[in-house]
């Protein structure tokens, strides 16, 4: 039994893959403006205020449908099995300028492996995320970027990745930090988990639904 995990499709597409996305995240939300319903103006900028929410969520299926379906074609995955790990360039932190190569490693040498995780607290439930792995072997550590395992990066009950651990006959540690709240969210949108193209997503979200709400109340 071996497990499979790719990162998020529009982490590693093309910048003009990345530009195509977003323009097509922008046709969807102006949709109102763009078809003409024969609707009153009012209605068409009330649904301006939802239609990019409703983008944002088409974008959001896609790229898990993309990760799940394309990216096995063209990209080498982190394989998790009883004998060995594949451990995928992509995945590995650069430390220094040279090009990281892929690493096979047996799963006999590995000591321990150690999950640096951390919460962010949402009205209703805490999340644990996975920041980084760290896989000690009897003669190097080897860290891994968790944020890159953007669908598969939570650490719960329900988690493949933890599920995938315990086919190694290894301890698997966590190390938590402290709950970061509502300022680590933000920070994991625009700089972490979710990358250059759900941050513009969701600056054109907030920019778009708030603009429609305004011109609504000063109509």
């Amino acid at each position: 039994m071996q497990y499979d995990f790719y990162p998020s499709f529009y982490q590693h597409c093309g910048r003009k893959t990345q530009l195509l996305v977003i323009v097509i995240f922008l046709l969807l939300s102006f949709l109102p403006l763009i078809v003409n319903f024969g609707w009153p103006k009012q209605i068409n900028y009330v649904l301006l205020i939802f239609t990019p929410m409703l983008a944002l969520v088409i974008a959001v299926f896609a790229d898990f449908l993309l990760s799940r379906y394309l990216l096995p074609r063209y990209l080498k995955p982190f394989r998790i099995n009883a004998s060995q790990l594949f451990i995928p360039k992509w995945l590995i932190y650069k430390r220094e300028q040279s090009e990281q190569k892929d690493l096979i490693i047996d799963a006999e040498i590995i000591r321990r492996i150690i999950l640096h995780t951390y919460q962010v607290k949402n009205r209703h439930s805490v999340d644990n995320f996975i920041d980084a792995i760290c896989i000690k072997t009897w003669t190097q550590d080897i860290y891994l970027d968790g944020k890159k395992l953007m669908f598969n990066g939570v650490a719960n009950e329900k988690s493949k990745l933890l599920e995938a651990f315990k086919l190694l006959a290894c301890e698997t540690l966590f190390e938590h930090k402290n709950n970061y709240g509502d300022a680590r969210l933000l920070y994991t949108v625009f700089q972490g988990r979710h990358r250059t193209v759900y941050t513009a997503m969701y600056l054109l979200m907030f920019v778009i639904a708030l603009g429609s709400f305004l011109t609504l109340v000063l109509w």
